[in-house]
């Protein structure tokens, strides 16, 4: 017992500069990868990679700096290139779960397992969770808000790229935790 607590409390970041020098690090590669290098078809698809620093951040940092990465990606690449006719709340509270859920499921996987655990797992169950709450029911519910739109119409339009995002993500995710994590 005592030495899940251990385990999990190295876990825990402390707010040193090394950490936020990282936590920023991943914030900055979510808004170039976001807002500049995600090709958007029509007005409420976009094709990108962004969530993946804010997914990792939360998995090496845990859920708080996981969900500031997300917070402050968001925030400053909508301040630097807005997206959309309007900015909206509701995505910001969507990029502040992407990068706590995997912080959360990983926290809880460890302490389950009470040492270091394969990171398949809680990277593959963060995955589906975020696919489910975040892209097919939050940023559905946002994007049918803004747009006017019935959530059952855009979702039928977004369903596509969310089954291509969340297989392709999944892969990257799985493929860049083991170099990742080493650094």
């Amino acid at each position: 017992m005592e030495k899940s607590r251990n385990e999990i409390n190295k876990l825990k970041p402390k707010m040193e500069t090394k950490v936020l020098v990282r936590a920023s690090f991943y914030a900055a590669i979510s808004i170039i990868l976001t807002r500049f290098l995600s090709p958007m078809i029509g007005e409420s698809i976009r094709i990108g990679f962004g969530p993946i620093p804010i997914m990792l951040s939360g998995i090496f940092y845990g859920p708080i700096i996981g969900g500031l990465v997300g917070f402050v990606a968001d925030i400053v690449g909508v301040l630097i290139n807005p997206m959309g006719p309007s900015i909206h709340p509701g995505f910001t509270f969507s990029s502040i779960l992407t990068g706590a859920i995997p912080g959360v499921m990983y926290l809880i996987f460890l302490k389950n397992k009470g040492k270091k655990t394969d990171a398949k797992l809680p990277i593959i169950i963060s995955m589906v969770l975020i696919t489910v709450i975040v892209n097919i029911l939050l940023n559905t519910l946002w994007l049918s808000q803004m747009f006017g739109n019935p959530f059952m119409a855009q979702l039928v339009i977004r369903m596509p790229k969310i089954i291509v995002q969340f297989i392709m993500e999944t892969v990257l995710m799985l493929f860049l935790y083991k170099p990742l994590s080493k650094v």
